[in-house]
């Protein structure tokens, strides 16, 4: 089906309303692109006047849609979006079509928020930012931990492997300092990845009285699992020496 040709034309005001933009600046751009498309086609855009609300004449310009189109390649993406959407409608339904405008509003709507979110998603990955996310699930046996205050509480030392480890009792349970555990058991594995690997129940963190944050703490069950869960102590034949500084598997 070929589209009905007409010799319709858009004012800048128009242009301006459309596109969202102020009107000095679609003046500004059409006059910048003027002299270029003089050189091109031989003719100037069709400047003329309108009275604003006080009563004073102002220049405006009046373009036929390719002098418009042309125009709109100053323009951002959204703008020159808008545009063409408007053009196109006007050519399908008519320039006086109420339904129309109805119709196009709301494409505009859509198109602007669809634009909004394109925006907002280029802006993240320019600063290097991940777009959010939903929470995943859990893949932990620990949920996220609550803190223990027993900075009223004394603590003590515990001999393990020839070394002492923090040691708290707490409601008549043994706790102990895993990053101490860690380390006298030459494992390198950050404190908390290896918490939240525990069975629930095994770890706690707990805030001790003289640190500035609270610490991840283990039970002797905790411990026993640590330890006969290390390859490294099973093949040096740890658990088959008397003078480990264990004598059950568990700290002494």
């Amino acid at each position: 089906m070929n589209l009905p040709t007409t010799n319709a034309t858009m004012s800048s005001r128009e242009i301006a309303d459309i596109t969202g933009k102020p009107h000095n600046d679609v003046l500004k751009a059409i006059r910048t692109m003027e002299p270029a498309w003089e050189n091109v086609n031989g003719g100037k855009f069709s400047l003329v006047e309108y009275k604003d609300a006080k009563g004073q004449f102002r220049p405006m310009y009046q373009l036929n849609k390719t002098e418009c189109l042309y125009v709109a390649t100053k323009f951002n993406d959204e703008a020159r979006a808008r545009l063409v959407l408007r053009w196109e409608a006007l050519e399908r339904n008519g320039f006086d079509n109420p339904e129309t405008t109805r119709r196009l509003d709301t494409l505009e709507q859509g198109l602007t928020a669809l634009m909004g979110a394109m925006t907002s998603l280029t802006n993240i990955i320019a600063q290097g930012q991940s777009p959010a996310r939903q929470p995943q699930p859990s893949r932990t046996l620990n949920p996220a931990p609550e803190v223990v205050d027993a900075r009223h509480l004394p603590f003590d030392f515990k001999p393990l492997m020839g070394e002492n480890i923090r040691h708290i009792a707490i409601d008549e349970k043994d706790w102990y300092s895993l990053n101490d555990v860690l380390v006298n058991m030459r494992v390198k594995t950050g404190s908390g990845q290896v918490a939240r690997k525990l069975p629930q129940g095994t770890a706690a963190k707990i805030w001790l009285y003289g640190n500035t944050h609270p610490a991840w703490f283990v039970s002797r069950k905790g411990i026993d699992i640590l330890m006969h869960g290390s390859r490294k102590l099973r093949n040096n034949g740890f658990f088959n020496q008397t003078n480990g500084g264990l004598s059950d598997g568990t700290v002494q």
